[in-house]
This record gives C-alpha cells, sequence and structure tokens, in this order.
C-alpha cells in the first residue's frame, strides 16, 4: 500500500490557488489503514481508560495476576499499541521507509481481522473464557504474520535500494530495528497462542512455572516488538518531521545491538530460569536507554519548528521516563534499589513502561503521523493550505491537558504501586483515565460534527476512487 498521506489529485486535494470554494477542506477520505488508526483512538483509548480505573485496586495490592490486568496490558498493547502501529505502517509506508509496501487486497481483512482478535482476548481475559482467549489469540497470530510478510517484502526492497546507495543511515536504522520488530511480532502472538492453548489442553504444564512462560511472551513483546519499534520509527520518522539529521548511525546500532541482547539474555533467563541472565538482560535494556535519549535531545534541540508542539512535548516526557526507568534497573542491578515484595518494583516498572513509554509515543505520533488531526482541522479552517503555518497546530488546548493528566496520573499511579496506596493508585488511574479520554474526544471524534452536519463530505477511498 503506498504511502497516503498526501489526497491525491481530485480526492481532497486542495487545489494550487488557495481554500476550496464552498467547502470546509474538502472530502475526508478514509482509507482501511486508516480506519483502523481511528479504532485505536477512538474505541480503544476509552477501553483501556476504564479497565486502568477497574484494576486500580488490583495494582496497589500487587495482584497483576488477575483477568482485569491481563485485559489491561493486552488492551494496551494489542488493542491500542499494535492495531495503531500496524495501520501506521500501512499509511505512512512511503514516508517512513521511502518504499512501496507489498500488499494485497486482502490488507483490509487483515487489519478487521487483527482488531477481532484483539477484541476477543481483551474480552476473553476479563471474562476468563478461554475459548475466547484461543479465537482471538488464532485471529491475532495469522494477521502478525500477516504483516510480517509485508514488511519483509518491503524490507528486502529497501536493502535493494541500500546496497544501492539510495537508502541513508536512517533508512537503514529503521530497516534492521523494523524487521527484528516484525519477526518479534509474529514470535509474541504464536507464543501468545500456546499459552492460550495451554489453559485448554495442559501438555506443556513447564511454562507455567515461575512465569516462565509469561516471562518470554513479556520480552518478546515489550522488548522485541514495542521497544525496537519504537526506536527504528523515531530514527526515520524524527529526522523527517523536524528536519534534522541523526548525530551518530552507530550509535543507532549500538542501540539496536543493546536491546536484542536484551530481548535475547530475558529469553534464555526465563526458559532457563537463571537470575543472573535475566538480571543482565535488563542492564543491557538500561545501557541502551542513555544511548537513546542521547540521540532524542540531539535531534530535538535542532529541531526547526520552534512553535508549541505536542509531539516534543511527548518526546521529552519520553526521554524522562527512559532516565528514570534505566536509572532505577542499573541500581535495582547493583544492589542499590530494592522494594519489598520485589514483585512491586517490576509491576511499577511494567506500568511505567507501558503507560509512561508505549502509550506515550503513541499519544505523541497522534499529532504528526496519522490522519485524525488533519481532519479535525480540515472540518474547521477554510484554507487548508495554511494549516502548516498556524501556531497552535499541534498544541490544541485539549491536548496539553491530556498531556499533563497522562503524565501526572503516571507520577501518581507509579507512587501508589510503590506505596501499596490503594487511593494514590486510583488518583493517579482516573488523572490518566481522563487524559486519555480527552486525546480520544479530540483526534477519534471531533472531526465527526462536522461531517455529521454536512460541512465536510466524507467517503470511503475505494468507493471515490471507482466513482473517479
Amino acid at each position: 500500500m503506498a504511502d497516503e498521506t498526501a489526497p491525491r489529485r481530485g480526492e481532497g486535494a486542495p487545489p494550487p490557488g488557495g481554500p476550496l470554494a464552498g467547502a470546509t477542506g474538502g472530502p475526508l477520505m478514509m482509507t482501511a489503514a486508516e480506519a483502523a488508526m481511528w479504532w485505536a483512538t477512538a474505541v480503544a483509548l476509552p477501553a483501556v481508560a476504564v479497565l486502568l480505573v477497574i484494576s486500580a485496586p488490583r495494582l496497589a495490592a500487587a495482584r497483576f495476576l488477575t483477568a482485569p490486568v491481563f485485559a489491561l496490558t493486552h488492551a494496551i498493547t494489542l488493542g491500542l499499541g499494535s492495531t495503531m502501529i500496524v495501520g501506521a505502517a500501512y499509511q505512512m509506508s512511503g514516508a517512513l521507509l521511502s518504499e512501496r509496501l507489498w500488499t494485497q487486497r486482502w490488507v483490509p481483512w487483515q487489519l478487521a481481522g487483527f482488531i477481532v482478535g484483539a477484541t476477543a482476548l481483551v474480552a476473553g481475559f476479563y471474562t476468563s473464557r478461554i475459548g475466547w482467549l484461543i479465537l482471538g489469540g488464532s485471529l491475532v497470530t495469522v494477521t502478525a504474520w500477516g504483516f510480517g510478510v509485508i514488511m519483509a517484502r518491503t524490507g528486502a526492497a529497501l536493502r535493494r535500494r541500500g546496497a544501492a546507495g539510495q537508502a541513508g543511515p536512517q533508512g537503514r536504522l529503521h530497516g534492521l530495528a523494523m524487521a527484528i520488530s516484525a519477526l518479534s511480532f509474529g514470535l509474541v502472538t504464536t507464543w501468545g497462542l500456546v499459552l492460550a492453548l495451554g489453559f485448554r489442553f495442559p501438555v506443556w504444564p513447564w511454562l507455567y512455572i515461575g512465569h516462565q512462560g509469561l516471562l518470554v511472551h513479556m520480552a518478546l513483546g515489550l522488548g522485541g516488538w514495542f521497544a525496537l519499534m519504537v526506536v527504528g520509527v523515531s530514527y526515520r520518522l524524527v529526522p523527517i518531521v523536524h528536519g534534522v539529521r541523526i548525530a551518530n548511525e552507530r550509535r543507532g546500532m549500538a542501540i539496536v545491538a543493546l536491546l536484542v541482547a536484551s530481548l535475547a539474555l530475558q529469553v534464555a533467563g526465563a526458559l532457563a530460569r537463571s537470575a543472573w541472565l535475566l538480571k543482565a538482560a535488563v542492564v543491557a535494556a538500561c545501557l541502551a536507554g542513555p544511548l537513546y535519549v542521547w540521540e532524542l535531545v540531539y535531534l530535538l534541540r535542532r529541531r526547526r519548528r520552534r512553535r508549541p508542539d505536542l509531539n516534543v512535548d511527548h518526546w521529552w516526557a519520553l526521554c524522562v521516563v527512559t532516565v528514570v526507568l534505566s536509572a532505577t534497573g542499573l541500581g535495582w542491578a547493583a544492589g542499590l534499589v530494592s522494594v519489598r515484595p520485589p514483585e512491586r518494583l517490576a509491576l511499577a516498572a511494567g506500568v511505567a513502561y507501558l503507560l509512561g513509554w508505549v502509550v506515550q509515543v503513541i499519544l505523541g505520533q497522534l499529532y504528526k503521523v496519522t490522519p485524525f488531526l488533519m481532519w479535525y482541522y480540515r472540518a474547521t479552517i477554510p484554507d487548508v493550505l495554511q494549516i502548516p503555518n498556524l501556531p497552535d497546530l499541534y498544541a490544541p488546548k485539549a491536548g496539553k491537558v491530556a498531556f499533563w493528566a497522562t503524565n501526572g496520573g503516571l507520577v501518581l499511579l507509579v507512587a501508589g504501586i510503590l506505596t501499596a496506596s490503594t487511593p494514590l493508585t486510583q488518583l493517579g488511574a482516573w488523572a490518566y483515565g481522563a487524559g486519555l479520554l480527552a486525546v480520544a474526544a479530540l483526534l477519534g471524534y471531533g472531526w465527526l460534527p462536522a461531517v455529521l452536519t454536512g460541512r465536510v463530505p466524507w467517503r470511503w477511498r475505494a468507493r471515490a476512487a471507482r466513482e473517479a
């Protein structure tokens, strides 16, 4: 699927002369990839907010092996994170990879299957229905490997361009990280399906001893799929969006190497039940953190645009979270940081990573790479060509409120978990959830009034193409 972020001639593109006559920005075009991203923003974000509030007392009590908490984590990782990444990869392929994606007509069905599977998994965890877990896991696994095949074909084309000297360091770094990440995506969904099948057919009881299977699942998902994807995309996307070049390709390769080493060590440590291998995995990941922050700070401080920008704010917040997590992990490995029981520290770090790192990146990118904000402003501002010059384009008031609500709520959540304070954890959950709802209202539903009142026409891209 080609990059569809720029409207085609005759499909919502403004004429060279300025505002569209008799319209407030032209017809809004929806593609399958955009529909998946809309679902993640308008449906998954509110679901995460509700599940977080429900799970808050259990998080405060360090009861993380419970149905609502499992539903929450999978709503974040599959319903929100993975759906957004897969949709954005299809939608933004030209900008991210400088290469057309190899796809077939089954891509809309693939996205639909993934969303149905993710929904079934979350519902299955919340209601403790093993059949739903197996059904959802099967759909998610098949569609995840389909995504991997598409990205592998695209990565092969990118490598050919690199061999011909046509791909820069950002492209090489992004391609490498994304290839490993896509492989991890297929592996983590497959492993999750194996764990789900084990609930119905207990033929692998050793996977559930000491949470071995769960640790492998977390390593592949959080370390392989999300960490490498975020690093790879940021090395490509931040330079493109902010008009800067990466500082040092070797530093980027070192970050990827450390994250891959951490992934391998964590999987090996979990399977071998080796404490020192797991500690080495934490050290490797925590060494990659400061290097990544170093690169991000270099890029952000040299960006061309100096106007208020929530995308930049979220990147700075991610830097803070990364430094805190890295320092905490290294202190724990050196025996300088400890919490009783030790599971509390791991739980607090996991919550900080999921909400302060994974969701942080997604919220920040919503203001840049997805069509939602463009839809909103195209529905309210007559001259589309002037949108990039607006001072508050990437800093709407609702977005600022959401930024402070989510990050303030994150601090309260982590503090509540570490101190076993249920009221503090609940307060943090409510604040974080309110921030997510504000983002969903702004970017998921903000453009609907203009469409429903007929001020802006709406079309499905495939149907519009046939009519053209």
